[in-house]
């Protein structure tokens, strides 16, 4: 198994998800990579923002709370971009990780009855071959040993939402989501790959809540935390 497994390695090397360097198989990053990726130690369990970069003090969102790993910077971004733009699914895993530690630090008294993803388009996900915030979602209900389901649809032909304003973006998405029937699951866990707002997952905990679920939880990979972007 171990001769196979070198085999494997030798014709299809496994690559770190941030700069593409050839790494162990047994790792995820390479060592650069694992010191500089932009990680949020300390996070607030509403909003996904650091303590000192707190969002709820500004905004109000109908989840219950938000979880992240990563904070938006550029090795956090490069990660990202190379798993949903340019086929790393295997990245999953790592990320799904990541969320999973989350999870347990902040949610561990939580039961969630269901898993669900920020649904894509029917014509962008035919057109792409797959959903990345579902390819994480079900990375992670394997690691918790829980349910995925597809909760909502995504209606198509909206503007993208990372060209717009802050405002913008929460007036875009509104309608943008609809339940695929009446739900009635009390604790629904709600999985991304960005927050870059909050309106997109508050969109859809709208219309979770509205079709019947008692309360939406979230996590994402990435979340951008107000005040200590890297550009």
């Amino acid at each position: 198994m171990a001769f196979l497994n070198y085999l494997l390695w030798l014709f299809f090397p496994k690559r770190c998800a941030v700069c593409g360097k050839i790494i162990a198989r047994k790792e995820d990053l390479c060592d650069t990579c694992q010191q500089n990726i932009e990680r949020i130690e300390k996070s607030c369990a509403v909003c996904g923002g650091t303590d000192k970069n707190c969002e709820c003090r500004r905004f109000v969102y109908r989840f219950v709370g938000c979880v992240a790993p990563f904070y938006k910077g550029e090795n956090s971004m490069k990660m990202i971009y190379n798993f949903k733009l340019h086929g790393r699914l295997d990245s999953a895993p790592f990320l799904a990780e990541n969320i999973y530690a989350k999870i347990e630090k902040y949610y561990s008294d939580q039961k969630f009855d269901i898993i669900t993803a920020v649904p894509m388009s029917i014509f962008k996900r035919i057109g792409k071959g797959y959903n990345h915030s579902e390819v994480i979602a079900k990375a992670l209900a394997r690691k918790m040993g829980a349910q995925y389901k597809d909760l909502l649809i995504k209606k198509p032909f909206r503007k993208s939402q990372h060209t717009l304003s802050r405002d913008a973006r929460f007036e875009n998405v509104k309608g943008m989501f609809r339940p695929i029937s009446k739900l009635n699951y009390k604790k629904v866990l709600l999985i991304d790959d960005v927050k870059s707002t909050g309106a997109t997952l508050n969109e859809c905990t709208k219309e979770l809540l509205f079709a019947g679920c008692e309360e939406v939880y979230s996590a994402v990979a990435v979340a951008n935390v107000l005040g200590i972007e890297k550009k």
